[in-house]
């Protein structure tokens, strides 16, 4: 018979380990940006390990992707490109047309997201997100190894 040690292993359940959660985000903001993620990724296991409620941690790592995109726009624009390379409307690295459908469908879509992920119960709310953390480091490594 298999044991269930599940509830033996809780990492935190006060706010006194918020600055241990912070650190780890912290030093791994950089790996973020290097491996192409956005911050829900990375953030919300994190939160989830620190007995953070499945739909507060999804929330709050929706702000961390402002805070990687904003930084990472304006080094793209600034980004030197030989225009002849450039498609039309384009300021450094960022095609502004695009940029501009790219915001209207976020802001389109993540009303719908929020509404389906409050509908939804933690428990299978974490098994879609678990399946999809899995696609990511599938399709991560199927890239790394040339497929």
């Amino acid at each position: 018979m298999v044991q269930d040690n599940s509830a033996a292993w809780e990492p935190a359940k006060d706010a006194d380990n918020t600055f241990d959660m912070v650190q780890e985000i912290n030093a791994g903001a950089p790996n973020i940006k290097v491996m192409g993620i956005g911050g829900g990724s990375f953030g919300v296991p994190l939160m989830s390990l620190y007995n953070t409620p499945i739909h507060r941690a999804v929330a709050t790592a929706a702000g961390f992707g402002v805070l990687i995109a904003v930084p990472s726009v304006i080094g793209f624009l600034f980004l030197p490109i030989d225009p002849a390379m450039r498609p039309p409307y384009t300021v450094g690295a960022v095609n502004l047309p695009t940029f501009l459908v790219v915001i209207a469908m976020t802001l389109l879509t993540a009303p719908l997201g929020v509404k389906i992920a409050h509908a939804m119960d933690p428990k299978p709310l974490k098994r879609v997100f678990a399946v999809f953390l899995t696609l990511v480091a599938l399709n991560m490594l199927r890239k790394a190894m040339g497929y």
